[in-house]
């Protein structure tokens, strides 16, 4: 499914677009679970649109009701774990509605390492919220460099904002329902110009083998339990993190502890 010249293209830059790789009757399936699950579970907030930070309707896709984006996800393992060149775990499964611009920014601060699929169920451009990276921005130092630069140069509204991505030198991935973008959890992307854009996608994290890589994970669940208890819009328990049923990434996170932790 991924070649050796898309592994070296992401590996040196960060990122890479995977042309076609998810069927056409996938993106129906999927596109239709979409337009039925996320109506559902936000009820009365569905139709509501902010427009502050990355904001959106972000849906858990790992449930009973969301077959089609669970079965991809772990479809899509083989693939996220090429791009690591190690075994991983689905970790990050979600079905979101996107609302607006996105400031540059990457996914992780921790040093985790994981890779993350993207795909839209809308053809995008640069006129109508492409997602635009970094090229190289995975490298530590690099990284270092342009948080200090965000940090040195914040936006204060959106016309600022968009100036300020179309500044910086960002590769434009424009996709059409199909492609995937695969890309290092610590890229740093950004949208602009876009309004409600449907977006499935996967985090794969790498099976932590070293006592560094270990601390790493654990500072990815202890994070994500930091948000466990905070109000969302939907039913948790009908759209869980992860499956009910004992899979074998399932018994994975169990052993590292990950279910003592999120429950």
């Amino acid at each position: 499914m991924v070649t050796h010249a898309q592994i070296d293209f992401y590996r040196t830059f960060g990122f890479v677009v995977l042309p076609e790789l998810i069927e056409p009757e996938t993106v129906a399936a999927l596109s239709e679970e979409f337009d039925r699950v996320l109506p559902e579970a936000f009820g009365a907030q569905w139709p509501e649109r902010e427009d502050d930070g990355i904001s959106g309707h972000y849906l858990p896709a790992m449930g009973p009701r969301t077959p089609v984006g669970r079965e991809l996800a772990e479809r899509l393992l083989g693939v996220g774990e090429a791009f690591l060149g190690a075994p991983a775990t689905p970790w990050d499964v979600q079905e979101i509605l996107l609302f607006d611009q996105a400031a540059l920014h990457d996914d992780f601060g921790i040093p985790a390492v994981g890779v993350k699929l993207v795909t839209y169920l809308e053809p995008l451009r640069a006129e109508t919220g492409a997602l635009r990276l970094v090229p190289g921005s995975q490298h530590a130092e690099f990284r270092s460099r342009l948080r200090q630069w965000l940090r040195d140069n914040p936006v204060e509204d959106s016309q600022a904002l968009r100036q300020q991505v179309d500044a910086t030198p960002c590769f434009v991935a424009e996709t059409e329902p199909g492609d995937v973008i695969a890309f290092d959890v610590h890229t740093f992307h950004a949208s602009v110009y876009g309004r409600d854009r449907r977006q499935w996608t996967a985090t794969y994290l790498k099976d932590p083998q070293t006592r560094e890589e270990r601390a790493a994970f654990d500072e990815v669940v202890t994070d994500e339990a930091s948000w466990a208890g905070e109000p969302v819009d939907y039913d948790r328990e009908l759209y869980p993190l992860f499956p009910a049923e004992e899979t074998p990434y399932v018994a994975r996170l169990r052993e590292l502890g990950v279910f003592d932790v999120l429950r």
